[in-house]
């Protein structure tokens, strides 16, 4: 009976510890996905991270084929 009760708690540590998992990957996830996002915004876009309508000639990056 013992046994039992405890395989049970082991269980229940076990699923809990898998979902923190799963949401802390969710959270890169999507934390990877904003930072591309922003990336590609300024990169397509005309606006610095200072705010719209400041732009100048030099990109930030310098993209190679």
């Amino acid at each position: 009976m013992v046994n039992k009760e405890k395989n049970e708690k082991e269980k229940e540590k076990v699923k809990k510890k898998e979902k923190e998992m799963q949401e802390e990957y969710e959270i890169e996830r999507l934390s990877l996905t904003g930072l591309q996002a922003h990336v590609l915004y300024h990169l397509f876009g005309k606006t610095n991270c200072f705010g719209t309508g400041i732009s100048t000639s030099t990109p930030a990056f310098n993209m190679k084929a």
